[in-house]
């Protein structure tokens, strides 16, 4: 059966786009600031290309190997280029660079994140990121504001910016959520956002499901602390 992103998607995340939609009418400013991306025609692209390494099959076989199973595991026919990026910390991005050839999906992974994580972790994280693109989420990362002489986070006046924040967050369970579907395994899934979080390893990280449950029970219980 396949699968229903419908069901799969935080609520909350989608109703949260349509109050976008809707009230702020940012699909016109969306098509507008990605026109422009056409007509520069250079974008990320070229950036992640310069500074980091594109992990093709010749060069990693294995990271290859975990995004293809990844996308099998997802029914997707992902066209995705996924790039190593030099870093301190674990940490995975996914963006998308409109061009007058097309728009590129990309996915970025620190150096890191490639060394220190497991492959079922790396599927996780993989998956993670795949959930963005999937869900569109990238695309409203045009509305933030690239003006340094604006204070403001967004392009967006101060309600839909409170609107838009709040629904990154949500964004991030709907991609949570397409993780675990390709990890296939709580606890890898759990492990690599808690690496990539606070930086921990094996040494000093045993992952209790009923303890880490425990805390965020409290943390929900306790309003002042969310």
């Amino acid at each position: 059966m396949a699968i229903d992103w419908n069901d799969v998607r935080y609520r909350g995340d989608a109703k949260d786009v349509e109050e976008l939609l809707t009230s702020y009418r940012i699909a016109d400013y969306l098509e507008t600031f990605e026109e422009n991306r056409r007509q520069i025609d250079r974008g990320m692209r070229e950036r992640l290309i310069k500074e980091g390494i594109r992990l093709s099959e010749q060069i990693s076989p294995r990271i290859y190997r975990i995004f293809n199973d990844v996308c099998a595991s997802l029914e997707l026919d992902a066209q995705a280029e996924v790039f190593c990026l030099p870093a301190q910390e674990v940490n995975a991005f996914a963006a998308l660079d409109v061009r007058k050839a097309g728009t590129y999906s990309l996915v970025g992974v620190t150096a890191p994140a490639l060394e220190r994580l497991d492959d079922a972790e790396l599927r996780s994280i993989l998956a993670h990121e795949l959930g963005h693109i999937l869900f569109g989420n990238n695309r409203l990362s045009a509305l933030i504001s690239t003006d340094a002489g604006n204070p403001s986070i967004t392009v967006l006046p101060a309600l839909g910016e409170s609107l838009f924040l709040r629904w990154r967050k949500k964004a991030e369970i709907s991609a949570d959520r397409v993780s675990l579907i390709a990890s296939r395994d709580f606890r890898s899934t759990a492990t690599s956002l808690l690496k990539a979080t606070f930086g921990l390893s094996e040494r000093n990280l045993n992952l209790d499901i009923q303890a880490l449950v425990g805390q965020v029970d409290e943390i929900r219980g306790r309003p002042e602390l969310m």
